[in-house]
C-alpha cells in the first residue's frame, strides 16, 4: 500500500528549516535519528577539520540545511558536519537558515537505526545535486566511504583522510577520528 504524506503549512516548514535533527524529504519532514557516538564522532570530526584551518579559507556547520534539489526546491538535507568555503559566502545570507547550493565537504555519520536504505537514498540526492565530496562514517567498522564525482572508496584506519582542494592542511588517519 502506498501512502502519501501529510502537507505541512509553511510555518511548520520553516521551523523544521531550523529544527536541529530533522530532514524534509518527499514532501514529508524525517527525524535523523543520532546516536550519542554518532553526536561524538560529528563533533571529533568538525574539531580536527577546525584545527586544520589554519588560513581560514573553510566555515564548519553542524547540521546546516542545504535546499539546493533540482528535483524537489522545498526538500532540504542537513549533514551532521558540513564544510564551505568561505569565498562561496559572500552573497548568502545567514539569517535564512539554508544555502541554496551544495557544501563542498558533507559528512555523515551513519547511527546504529539507520537503514541502508535511507543511507543510500541520501548519498544518492547529494551526488545527483553537486555535493563535490562527501564522507560516510561507520562508527562500527571504524571505517569512512569518500565519494567524489563517479569515485568512491573506502577507508580503514590505517588510511589517512585529506581533502586538499578544501582544506590542504588537514591529514589525519581514520583511526584518529574514533579516538
Amino acid at each position: 500500500m502506498i501512502t502519501r504524506a501529510k502537507p505541512i503549512d509553511a510555518k511548520a516548514y520553516n521551523d523544521a528549516l531550523h529544527e536541529p535533527g530533522v530532514e524534509f524529504v518527499d514532501g514529508e519532514i524525517r527525524e535523523k535519528e543520532m546516536s550519542a557516538i554518532s553526536c561524538e564522532l560529528a563533533s571529533s570530526v568538525s574539531a580536527k577539520l577546525h584545527a586544520a584551518n589554519r588560513l581560514k579559507a573553510c566555515k564548519f556547520y553542524v547540521e546546516m540545511s542545504y535546499r539546493c534539489f533540482a528535483d524537489d526546491p522545498m526538500r532540504f538535507r542537513k549533514p551532521d558536519v558540513s564544510v564551505v568555503l568561505r569565498t562561496r559566502l559572500q552573497n548568502t545570507e545567514p539569517e535564512d537558515g539554508f544555502f541554496a547550493f551544495a557544501p563542498d565537504l558533507a559528512i555523515e555519520i551513519i547511527s546504529p537505526s539507520e537503514s541502508a536504505y535511507d543511507v543510500d537514498q541520501k548519498i544518492s540526492d547529494y551526488l545527483s545535486n553537486g555535493f563535490g565530496l562527501i564522507w560516510v562514517v561507520y562508527p562500527k567498522s571504524k571505517s569512512v566511504v569518500e565519494y567524489s564525482g563517479k569515485l568512491q572508496r573506502t577507508l580503514r584506519e590505517s588510511d589517512e583522510l585529506t581533502v586538499p582542494a578544501i582544506l590542504p592542511e588537514f591529514r589525519c588517519k581514520v583511526s584518529e577520528l574514533f579516538q
